[in-house]
């Protein structure tokens, strides 16, 4: 699996520096810092766009799990706590460790639905468990 992963970002990078790739190594390593340094300012220039510290498409999901949160129904669950009922399924969510049971939070780094309607239970701001890979200054 990270074999080939591996091999399509090596791929995609020879692809990117095809131009500087075939000339003396000086010339070759000036004109793949030019393209870096291209590549950063641009990315420094997108990040200026955004109207909140956090990126639009973190948000974009943060919101619709929100809209999704407002279905969810939270029981107390003797034996670990809270639990939340989405439709016909139950989740676990640990707020300390940011986990839920339906491993969203874990895999993208923003609030599931579930952990977002016990945060709000709780008055707690879901968006502050809104991972630092998505904020501006990351």
């Amino acid at each position: 699996m990270w074999g080939d992963a591996s091999r399509r970002v090596a791929e995609s990078f020879n692809a990117w520096i095809l131009g500087p790739r075939n000339k003396t190594i000086v010339t070759m390593l000036e004109e793949i810092r030019v393209k870096v340094m291209g590549r950063v300012s641009k990315s420094r220039a997108f990040a200026e766009t955004w109207i909140d510290e956090i990126s639009p498409m973190a948000m974009m999901v943060f919101n619709t799990n929100v809209t999704r949160s407002m279905q969810c129904n939270i029981q107390w669950n003797g034996d670990d706590g809270l639990e939340v009922l989405e439709a016909v399924y139950k989740h676990t969510v640990n707020l300390r460790q940011e986990k839920c049971s339906c491993k969203s939070w874990e895999l993208k780094g923003i609030p599931c639905a579930h952990g977002i309607a016990i945060m709000n239970h709780f008055s707690m701001d879901a968006s502050q468990a809104i991972s630092s890979w998505y904020r501006k200054e990351t």
